[in-house]
């Protein structure tokens, strides 16, 4: 089992007991000037499930709840990476690869949510409590980063951190049918106090 690092102190988020949703868990919080944590990540393929228990503290552009990168810095708008739940000079919450940005409208600003991004090999899809938004055609989407990193979007030279707290993620190197998507977002929302449609 993996576990998501950061042994730069400076760059480590903060870690609270309670205080995440109505039922106050616990949950980390990434600062937005320079937190981030990474995990390993295998080769995913073309279909995928990612599931998050995330606050957003502000939307800024370029926010996301973590990205797919490959090592360090790299261009994020290619075929092997990823970001979820990039925040759009919108109003939605973005699955942003290879060009294509399945969207869904954001939850209120400070208000705990349950954020599901899915890939068909075909399709992105962005769920935010339970609801879909219209999904995005993909092309050429195979997921082969080698790092999950949460709390920053990595492009060339810079690095974007988020305003981002996250109190649970779980993904899967397959599209969930959508009764086993549903099963753990009405899970995570009995357990933070979320309410999912």
């Amino acid at each position: 089992v993996a576990s998501a690092t950061q042994g730069t102190a400076a760059a480590q988020p903060t870690w609270s007991a309670t205080g995440f949703g109505t039922a106050s868990r616990p949950y980390l919080s990434f600062d937005g000037t320079g937190d981030y944590l990474d995990l390993a990540l295998g080769a995913v393929g073309t279909a995928y499930t990612f599931v998050f228990a995330a606050r957003y503290r502000a939307y800024v552009a370029s926010d996301c709840i973590a990205s797919a990168v490959n090592g360090g810095l790299n261009d994020y708008n290619a075929s092997s990476t990823a970001i979820f739940g990039h925040v759009s000079a919108g109003a939605t919450l973005e699955h942003y690869v290879n060009g294509a940005r399945g969207a869904q409208t954001r939850p209120t600003v400070n208000t705990p949510a349950i954020v599901t991004i899915t890939a068909s090999g075909t399709q992105s899809t962005v769920r935010v409590n339970g609801t879909a938004g219209t999904p995005v055609s993909l092309t050429s989407s195979s997921l082969s980063a080698t790092t999950l990193r949460f709390g920053a979007r990595s492009i060339p030279g810079a690095s974007n951190f988020s305003d981002v707290d996250t109190a649970e993620a779980v993904g899967f190197a397959r599209l969930l049918p959508a009764a086993e998507i549903a099963l753990i977002e009405r899970y995570m929302g009995v357990r933070y106090g979320i309410t999912v449609a």
